[in-house]
């Protein structure tokens, strides 16, 4: 499927605009994470239940850095197949951000699994 830059900027903005307001909305939580294991460049996957918090987690996890997020419960965006638009359109809303995945498409494929 190909996708427009256009379309997944949106997508993304949606989801940024949606982030923001949560983090107006809950409860912060002080959570300790291990700095050498955010610092580290291998892909962090946050696993749970669903309605367990697991996307407010991750943003709250990194909010003092540069980085794009991106929630892939958005259908359209599992079915993505032109990476270099994918991360254009990230870079479009969040500008440059931390450790990009070397091979981003790996990573999507096993995140299918």
């Amino acid at each position: 499927m190909v996708f427009k830059m256009h379309n997944i900027s949106e997508i993304v903005f949606r989801q940024k605009e949606i982030e923001r307001f949560s983090n107006e909305w809950f409860v912060r939580r002080d959570v300790e994470i291990g700095e050498d294991l955010l610092r580290s460049s291998l892909i962090k996957v946050v696993l749970g239940p669903r309605r367990a918090g697991k996307s407010f987690f991750s943003i709250q996890s990194i909010k003092d850095r540069k980085y794009a997020y991106l929630n892939f419960d958005e259908e359209r965006l599992v079915r993505i197949d032109d990476y270099d638009t994918f991360i254009k359109g990230l870079r479009e809303v969040y500008g440059s951000f931390e450790n990009e995945p070397p091979d981003i498409s790996k990573a999507i494929s096993r995140s299918q699994c």
